[in-house]
């Protein structure tokens, strides 16, 4: 597995909506695999968490974390990429939230509980391979 930076021919991926596959550890060393929405920018992932998510809490314990990036046009073509998180904190005023939203929806961010508290995270990639 390359170590290292992802190769630029995959950044349509990465800024595209498509959903990327988000896999975690569980206490129970378990793997937990979820869809979600994400942020290529500043050449990093970005991703918005809750803090009543299992996903959070799983980070929280065990900072490793896969994403698999799957072209919709053809489903041979991915990215995986491996790696840690970097450092969790409050997205202040809903901004990376906001901009993974307009991405997705072309609006700011208008789901959830008034008031929730979003955190952001970046993904530091260690290796990665693609097909």
């Amino acid at each position: 597995m390359p170590k290292g930076h992802f190769p630029d021919t995959f950044n349509d991926l990465l800024e595209s909506t498509i959903l990327v596959t988000i896999a975690t550890v569980d206490p129970e060393n378990r793997p937990q695999v979820n869809p979600s929405w994400f942020l290529f920018a500043e050449g990093k992932i970005w991703l918005s968490l809750t803090p009543d998510k299992k996903k959070y809490w799983n980070l929280r314990k065990n900072p490793h974390i896969a994403l698999c990036f799957i072209d919709a046009n053809n489903p041979q073509r991915y990215l995986e990429v491996r790696g840690t998180v970097g450092e969790i904190v409050e997205d202040t005023g809903n901004a990376i939230i906001n901009r993974i939203a307009r991405k997705y929806t072309g609006a700011d961010w208008a789901f959830g509980v008034p008031g929730e508290k979003r955190l952001k995270t970046s993904i530091d990639v260690e290796s990665w391979t693609t097909m």
